[in-house]
């Protein structure tokens, strides 16, 4: 296939061939820690087809089984009782590689190496021994024989917990280096909850791409963009068609003025396109002082440019107020401005949904690029340098959209481009600013710019004093109120650390307590569990209870148990703890984690 690791793959035609195996799989009666993938080249995307299924008997996909499909136009994962998972608007002629994973209870669908979709339904019994693996067949009522090309179809088993997403075929076969996701696990965290890497690609050119990914997860975290100028509202000096928004300043002045001013800001880029351009002085443009026309801009729940002043399209990231982000894809979609804290536009969208839209010029040109990922919980920050020889040449904007999906984003916004593409970060070890990019002449005094900082958490917080810190309503303030609807009380917010607003998604390893079974080389088999205590957390006790049936006679202390700290969470700098409960001659094993304010 064009691109996976093998030369040739298998074609069907739709009318009547698929592949079988002549027995059941081993993976197919597990109920946990299993998963199928595939690369699919579809010629008929209305069809509703099999890809691939473990656990197929004749007639028998609507009650058990689960493996890959694709029904009116979209990928999804697919599952015993006729459930899907995700979906993914089919290309036709176009590889695309799909994983269906279960892990933790929970079902994860892939598309390309990146997160679609999780799901949570009932996973016993999947399928019986005999059941087989079946390929591209239509053995169900409703469904047709697959058309189009299939290949490195693999069903896989793993233990628990060790399940990483970079061990699926798509990071091994051989594509360009932005259509396969970057494996961001090995990056180390610059900072709490914010990681940084520079990649030099080759193919089909040379370039460098410096790429930010901040993680919403992190309570502390927030963004800001240029402020209000002090002249804000008055007509522009000069060019009177326009009205004085902000004062432009070059993205590393922008950050080091932030830091001056007392936000602890350790990264920014270049944001919006703006306006006046003076073209009589195209050359220097430095003595311009004032910026306008930039699309929608909100500054710590400040509006400093309206949403449909500007002649661009101009999407925009949105991050409200109970700390959600979302992006608006373009001006005459309505914000309600009363709930936005920060806000930034740009040109256009250039990847929507994981698909790449960008029309705004395949010219060789920097890129700056910001993209949020399918799950919300991720900003990533983009800078691609350009008009460089033997450095860095640039890219398109469909060409910047393929590296923005590489990178994690989901969907994606082009911003202000060329000599303007800047990004800044701040080096805590010696306390400096410095470019992380290379911009391609001067460093250009922008209009509008875009910082990420953090919030100072006073230590050690109380309880209620954590609650009003991180902007919990007053009325949805108690121990027990689960303000984010994600199954968490305040209290254990509290404990681990959570923003209460944000929540969390099924499968989410970061916050979420995790579990898996350990089994000593003594072969002692223990439950082990790990989470986080918030490190700024006063007056709190916490404790670990355990039962072997879930009966609510049957919870209490373990009789023993082993608590270790094993180093310090990435997203929040708190301690990792990590309990271990003897399982001893139990066939299961189940753990809580409980939070009570402690006695004065």
């Amino acid at each position: 296939a064009p691109l996976a690791a093998s030369t040739v793959s298998q074609r069907f035609d739709g009318s009547s061939g698929y592949l079988a195996t002549a027995q059941g799989l081993p993976a197919t009666v597990r109920v946990e820690n299993v998963g199928i993938e595939a690369w699919v080249n579809s010629d008929d995307p209305q069809r509703v087809s099999i890809i691939a299924h473990n656990g197929m008997s004749s007639g028998s996909l609507g009650f058990r089984g689960f493996g890959l499909a694709q029904h009116n136009g979209v990928y999804s994962g697919n599952l015993a009782g006729g459930i899907t998972i995700g979906n993914f608007p089919v290309q036709r002629g176009v590889w695309t590689h799909l994983a269906l994973v279960r892990q933790g209870g929970v079902w994860f669908f892939y598309v390309n190496g990146v997160l679609n979709a999780t799901a949570d339904p009932p996973a016993t019994p999947i399928a019986q021994a005999t059941d087989v693996l079946s390929v591209g067949a239509s053995t169900a009522p409703g469904f047709q024989f697959f058309a189009g090309q299939i290949d490195e179809v693999r069903v896989f088993t793993f233990e628990p917990g060790d399940f990483y997403v970079g061990d699926l075929n798509y990071f091994s076969s051989a594509q360009p280096p932005w259509v396969r996701a970057y494996n961001w696990g090995s990056v180390p965290s610059r900072s709490p909850g914010l990681r940084y890497t520079q990649v030099t690609i080759t193919n089909p050119r040379l370039n460098v791409v410096s790429v930010v990914e901040v993680d919403l997860r992190n309570p502390d975290i927030r963004f800001a963009t240029t402020p209000r100028h002090p002249n804000w509202g008055q007509t522009m000096p000069t060019y009177n068609q326009y009205t004085v928004r902000t004062g432009r300043q070059t993205t590393r002045n922008y950050l080091t003025s932030s830091r001056a001013a007392g936000l602890n800001m350790v990264a920014a880029i270049n944001a919006a396109p703006w306006f006046p351009w003076p073209e009589l002085n195209f050359f220097n443009q430095s003595s311009f002082q004032f910026a306008d026309r930039m699309g929608l801009a909100v500054n710590n729940g400040v509006l400093v440019s309206a949403q449909t002043n500007t002649p661009n399209t101009s999407p925009s990231l949105v991050i409200h107020k109970d700390w959600s982000a979302s992006m608006v894809a373009n001006k005459n979609e309505s914000v309600d401005v009363s709930n936005v804290l920060t806000a930034v536009s740009g040109s256009e969208m250039l990847l929507k949904n994981g698909i790449t839209s960008g029309s705004g010029g395949e010219d060789l040109n920097p890129r700056t690029a910001i993209g949020l990922s399918f799950d919300r919980r991720k900003v990533l920050l983009m800078t691609v340098d350009g008009r460089q020889n033997n450095y860095s040449l640039g890219v398109g904007t469909k060409e910047a959209g393929e590296l923005l999906r590489h990178f994690g984003a989901w969907d994606g916004i082009i911003m202000d481009g060329g000599g303007s593409t800047t990004m800044a970060l701040y080096n805590a070890g010696n306390d400096t600013v410095a470019l992380a990019n290379r911009p391609s002449g001067s460093e250009r005094t922008n209009g509008n710019n875009f910082g990420v900082y953090y919030i100072s958490t006073p230590e050690p917080i109380a309880f209620a004093d954590w609650l009003q810190h991180r902007g919990v309503p007053a009325d949805r303030r108690g121990p027990l109120d689960d303000p984010s609807g994600a199954g968490v009380s305040n209290l254990l917010s509290y404990l681990l650390n959570l923003h209460p607003l944000l929540g969390l998604q099924a499968g989410d390893v970061n916050g979420r307590p995790t579990h898996k079974l350990y089994v000593s080389d003594t072969g002692e088999r223990f439950l082990e569990i790990m989470f986080r205590v918030n490190r700024h957390a006063t007056g709190l006790a916490w404790a670990i209870e355990s039962s072997p049936s879930l009966r609510p006679e049957s919870w209490g202390a373990p009789a023993s148990l082993q608590i270790d700290a094993v180093g310090l969470d990435p997203i929040t700098n708190d301690s990792l703890h990590r309990v271990r409960i003897p399982i001893e001659q139990a066939s299961e094993m189940f753990a809580r984690i409980k939070a009570q304010i402690a006695s004065p």
